[in-house]
C-alpha cells in the first residue's frame, strides 16, 4: 500500500496503538503504523474527497465527512463503513472543523 494520491486534509493519532489515521482529497481513509510509516489498512475510495476526521478515544472508530456533506462512521479494525448520514452539500470555501481531540484543525476547501 502506498501514500495518498492527493492532498491530506486531516490526521488523528489513536490512543490505542499509536497509529495515525489520515483522510485525503483522493477520497481514501488510511490507518498507518506511526513507527514504521507503513499503511496498516486502506478503505476503498469514496467518490469525493474527505475533509474532516475524528477518531474515537479507544481508536476503534473514525468519523469523517466528504465534500458533499456525507458523514461516515468507519470501523478502523475491519475498514468497513458501519454508519452513514447524508446532510447537505457544502459550498466551496466553507470551513469544516475537525473534532480530533488531540489536534483540532480548521480546513478550508
Amino acid at each position: 500500500m502506498e501514500a495518498h494520491g492527493d492532498a491530506v486534509w486531516d490526521i488523528c493519532w489513536t490512543a490505542k496503538d499509536n497509529a495515525v489515521v489520515s483522510i485525503s482529497a483522493d477520497g481514501v481513509i488510511k490507518r498507518w503504523n506511526s513507527t514504521s510509516g507503513q499503511v496498516m489498512r486502506s478503505a476503498p475510495p469514496h467518490t469525493l474527497g474527505l475533509v474532516s476526521l475524528s477518531v474515537s478515544p479507544d481508536g476503534g472508530h473514525a468519523l469523517y465527512n466528504s465534500v458533499d456533506g456525507t458523514t461516515f462512521l468507519s470501523d478502523l479494525e475491519s475498514g468497513e463503513v458501519v454508519g452513514k448520514h447524508e446532510s447537505y452539500t457544502r459550498s466551496a470555501g466553507e470551513p469544516c472543523e475537525s473534532l480530533c481531540p488531540v489536534y483540532p484543525t480548521l480546513v478550508y476547501h
